[in-house]
Parts: C-alpha cells; structure tokens; sequence
C-alpha cells in the first residue's frame, strides 16, 4: 500500500483501505498508521472513521476468514479494536496525532537535543 505524504492523492476522494492481501504479506500492516490502515484521512469525521472500522471488521473478521488465516484475522481484528478506541475518543485521538505527527504541535519524542544532527543550524 503506497506511504501518504500530504493527504489524498491527486484526483482521489478517498485514500486506498487495506485488502485481505495486505494482512498476509505486510504482517498486520507493518509500520503503517492508523488513518491509513482504516483507508481514511487525516481529518475524517468521526462519523467516516465508524464507518471504516465497521466495514473492515465485516471484511476481515475471524469468523469470516479461511481456517488458515483465523489467527491473523483475530490479530488483526485487536488491532482494529485499539485503532478505533483511539481514534474514536477525542483525547487519544489527539495526543496520537501529536505524536504520529498528524497535528500542528506535533513533537518529535526521538528528538535527541544532545546529538548535532537533530540540531537546526541557521545560516
């Protein structure tokens, strides 16, 4: 699944969700954040948020799944839960989007004041 670098791709009105395929071959959608994962922007409302949630958890629910990936589907059913638990509730929302970096006042927690190259040089 193609990286998100400034909100929807040209000419799109939505940004691609994850496939069944991805489940398998990206090991539970790897380093990928959350907005992605649920196929939703930055700034969806709550309202399209539910709506993704509840259409993934339809398309990937164990129950649902081959004998084989019943296990993989139940991880990632968890993770969906904890994605939706957080983006669902404004709080968590927020201080996710701090940290991933998807808010105005987003902090770098890796940012090592110590070390020269996280240090901006003026000209």
């Amino acid at each position: 699944m193609p990286a998100l670098t400034g909100g929807l791709p040209r000419g799109a009105s939505t940004i691609p969700r994850a496939s069944a395929a991805d489940v398998t071959s990206v090991g539970l959608f790897g380093g990928e954040d959350f907005y992605t994962i649920l196929g939703v922007a930055p700034s969806a409302e709550p309202r399209d948020i539910k709506r993704a949630y509840h259409s993934l958890m339809r398309e990937f629910h164990p129950d649902r799944a081959p004998e084989g990936l019943r296990d993989d589907m139940a991880d990632l059913c968890v993770l969906l839960n904890e994605i939706y638990a957080t983006l669902n509730d404004e709080e968590k929302r927020a201080v996710y989007d701090s940290i991933a970096g998807f808010s105005s006042s987003a902090i770098n927690p890796f940012l090592d004041g110590s070390f020269a190259r996280d240090q901006v040089q003026s000209a």
